[in-house]
Formats: structure tokens, sequence, C-alpha cells
């Protein structure tokens, strides 16, 4: 490899083993491997473009803003939400909530 500077200094019983996958692999990188940033601006075609028509919030369903009393479900049964009431004590949640 012509980039490399100065004689590879590899495991004595690797001996023909490509001096870049070595080096790659070991806890050290030569200079010629370090990545350097380059700040510039991005070109256009690369940027994202956001065009939004209309208004987003049209379609959401409207929520119900005093929901039906508590009917037990397959994962939120009425021992589960006991235990909830025990664990978090009055003034956790809101009347309404």
């Amino acid at each position: 490899m012509n980039y490399m500077l100065g004689k590879y200094r590899g495991r004595p019983d690797k001996g023909n083993e490509d001096p870049v996958l070595s080096v790659l692999a070991s806890n050290y990188k030569p200079v010629a491997l370090k990545v350097k940033l380059v700040y510039a601006e991005l070109p256009e075609h690369f940027r994202i473009k956001h065009e939004i028509t209309g208004d987003p919030l049209v379609d959401l369903p409207k929520l119900n803003p005093n929901p039906p009393d508590f009917t037990p479900t397959g994962h939120y049964t009425q021992e589960r939400m006991n235990e909830f009431d025990q664990i978090h004590k009055e003034g956790f949640l809101l009347p309404d909530e």
C-alpha cells in the first residue's frame, strides 16, 4: 500500500497479512486513514423539502372530553386498576382524568 508511511509493525505471527486490515483490527489507526470533516454547504438536491399542504389535523378523530366509565379489558383489568389506585394515592390524577 503506497499511502502508508514508514514500516508496518504488526504482530510477528501474522507475516503476509494486509497491513490495512491489520491496522483496522487493532486499537490504533494510521493518520492516512483518519477521517477529516469538511464544512461545506449542502447541495440543493440533498435537502429535504417539507411541502405540507392544507391542515394535517383535519383527519384526526375528535376525542370526547367526558370519557365513559371504566370497563375492564384484556390487559387493564379491575385488579390492575385497584393496584394502581393503591400505589398512587389521592392527587395523582384529577377527577376528570
